[in-house]
């Protein structure tokens, strides 16, 4: 059995954002393409609703949320 992550691709200009094309490269769940891996920017409400009418399993990232501390905040407890 041959296993490929990678199964289709699309060639487009550089004004169009990759999640626009996201549905021109998916299988079908009976074709194999059940699960779908993708960075953070491919994840919205209205992508993760439109796979999952699909018949497709979201393995989507989330988007990591980093806490940002000022600089004068975060060395405000370091003496000199």
């Amino acid at each position: 059995m041959y296993l490929s992550l990678c199964t289709a691709q699309a060639c487009t200009d550089a004004s169009v954002h990759d999640s626009q094309m996201l549905e021109a490269v998916l299988r079908g769940p009976k074709a194999g393409g059940e699960g779908v891996w993708a960075d953070s920017a491919y994840r919205s409400e209205a992508q993760e609703r439109r796979l999952a009418e699909g018949g497709h399993r979201s393995q989507i990232h989330e988007r990591a949320h980093l806490f940002c501390v000022p600089w004068a905040a975060a060395t405000s407890f370091v003496r000199p």
